[in-house]
């Protein structure tokens, strides 16, 4: 007798579910599966927690609220996006009492640290583009370099940035989507290869 094994689909309630009873690993819902993640190198780790205290400390919290490592509902995707780091339109606290998880529609920036998968985070800024997401930028620790996407313009396949820029260290770079948001890059790029 032959069995056929077709994998059991997670939609997103389940997916947090399963982390919330797993609190102690790091996960990541595509196409309807739970992966575990690989542990996260020290370069990225720091890199990506530095650039969440930085924003926790310069951006509007009555207007915007900070996230590290939280994945998102988005329209058309069965994974939810899971960022190293974004910001959304909002404040954390609505009268006293925590604000709702995000929506796509209520993202302005996304940040992503690559050390070893820059392929995947390039191929990342179509998704962002057709998700509506004002800006996207790519901290590559590898190349020294920070990518700015944004303007996303199209729909569906045909979603693209319509404007890309590469900064390199004694840069600063200022947000076009987060009010008042500027970063210099050897700040970002402080752990990136010599």
């Amino acid at each position: 007798m032959s069995v056929t094994r077709n994998p059991v689909r997670y939609d997103f309630d389940d997916y947090v579910s399963y982390t919330e009873m797993h609190p102690d690993g790091a996960f990541e819902l595509i196409d309807g599966v739970i992966y575990t993640l690989a542990p996260e190198g020290d370069s990225h780790a720091l890199t990506r927690s530095g650039i969440y205290m930085y924003l926790a400390q310069h951006l509007d919290l009555d207007v915007y609220t900070p996230w590290s490592e939280v994945s998102f509902r988005a329209p058309g995707w069965a994974d939810g996006p899971r960022p190293d780091v974004f910001v959304s339109r909002g404040p954390w606290l609505v009268d006293g009492k925590f604000s709702k998880r995000p929506t796509a529609k209520d993202i302005a920036l996304v940040i992503e640290v690559s050390s070893t998968s820059r392929p995947k985070d390039k191929k990342r800024a179509v998704l962002f583009a057709k998700l509506g997401i004002a800006e996207y930028w790519l901290v590559d620790l590898t190349a020294r370099c920070v990518l700015t996407y944004d303007d996303p313009r199209g729909e569906g396949d045909a979603a693209r940035y319509r404007s890309t820029r590469q900064f390199a260290r004694n840069e600063t770079i200022a947000s076009t989507s987060v009010n008042e948001l500027t970063i210099g890059t050897d700040f970002l790029l402080q752990l990136a290869a010599t």
